[in-house]
């Protein structure tokens, strides 16, 4: 028996929109500047296009199968990225 399982991807949008709610939650968390929160989407739409641009060339291979990324990687990167401000 052969199992499949379909993935679809989400609109920039979508994703902008929600990684924006996250970022700018722990900006006015972290009671940030509006020097630095100005930055927020810039940040998560130059985060987002690196994501594609990653997922599109880095593809997995035999040798790399380990070459997947998902919404989970760009959150990890987008909460590390908040971070930087706290130094």
């Amino acid at each position: 028996m052969i199992h499949g399982m379909l993935l679809t991807q989400h609109e920039k949008s979508v994703v902008c929109r929600i990684f924006l709610s996250l970022v700018d939650f722990w900006m006015r968390r972290a009671r940030y500047s509006p020097g630095i929160t100005k930055l927020r989407t810039a940040m998560v739409t130059a985060t987002i296009e690196i994501y594609q641009t990653v997922q599109r060339e880095l593809l997995p291979t035999p040798e790399k199968s380990h070459y997947t990324y998902n919404l989970r990687d760009l959150g990890k990167v987008n909460k590390h990225n908040v971070q930087v401000f706290d130094i």
